[in-house]
């Protein structure tokens, strides 16, 4: 079920929309965890190109350039559209593992403990900026300014999100 993850303090944005289970071709995807990732991309898209490195380029005065991905029908599918504008997303992106999967990031968040500097939390704390949906959020704040509302989310995600525990 999607959820909300609270980031470690110092970090923006201070808390995120996470999924709260993989969302990928190796896993069963929760409808909600898929249907957050969908909206995401959309926002993204909105405002921002996502290329389809896997289309037609044409050539352009500075090389090749991409046709962008089309906006995604938001359905809780994660079918080849999904997936391939998921890859898109992670391949544009310079600090993203482009493998098609979108991983919860609250896992990794929840393994902070004890000193702040030991190299296990350094570890996570290097790590976690990787994750797709740490990307996906920090990207809608870049472009909009603040993170999604609740209420412009899909209905199955604002019914994850209310029956988040607290």
């Amino acid at each position: 079920m999607a959820r909300i993850t609270n980031m470690p303090r110092g970090v923006l944005p201070m808390w995120i929309y996470d999924v709260s289970h993989p969302v990928s071709w190796k896993w069963f995807q929760y409808r909600d965890d898929v249907l957050l990732v969908q909206y995401a991309l959309n926002k993204v898209m909105a405002k921002d190109k996502i290329l389809d490195f896997k289309g037609k380029a044409t050539r352009g005065p500075l090389g090749p350039e991409y046709p962008p991905v089309a906006p995604l029908k938001i359905d809780g599918i994660y079918g080849p559209k999904t997936h391939a504008a998921v890859l898109n997303y992670q391949i544009g992106s310079s600090t993203v593992q482009a493998d098609g999967d979108v991983d919860p990031v609250y896992k990794y968040i929840a393994g902070l403990t004890g000193d702040p500097i030991s190299p296990r939390n350094l570890t996570i704390i290097t790590t976690y900026s990787r994750f797709t949906m740490f990307k996906l959020n920090t990207d809608i704040l870049r472009l909009y300014g603040s993170l999604m509302d609740d209420n412009e989310l899909p209905p199955e995600v604002q019914t994850a999100l209310r029956k988040q525990p607290s």
